[in-house]
């Protein structure tokens, strides 16, 4: 809902830190699923397992609540967590312009 500019579609590999597209003003509605192999090996009829989102913000992590507004916080060390080497010098190059 009010999503726009839309960057990823259903099946596209996504990477830490990128943008997977902008909102409007507005609401944004959001649910997160994620393909569970353990579904797909026990053949159950939903290969599909729900994720519950959190956000950064300057107090931490925090599940996201309806009627809530949030101001997020970028922390450098969470999004490089599992980059490797050369991903982390282009992401910090990127970010520094």
């Amino acid at each position: 809902m009010n999503v726009h500019d839309a960057r990823v579609f259903p099946g596209d590999f996504v990477e830490t830190g990128q943008m997977i597209g902008s909102c409007g003003f507005g609401k944004l509605s959001r649910s997160i699923f994620y393909l569970d192999s353990n579904k797909i090996h026990s053949n159950s009829a939903d290969a599909f397992t729900h994720m519950t989102p959190y956000i950064m913000t300057g107090s931490g992590a925090v599940k996201l609540e309806t009627g809530v507004k949030y101001v997020s916080y970028i922390d450098t060390d969470i999004i490089t967590r599992e980059m490797s080497t050369s991903e982390k010098k282009k992401y910090l190059k990127s970010t520094s312009k």
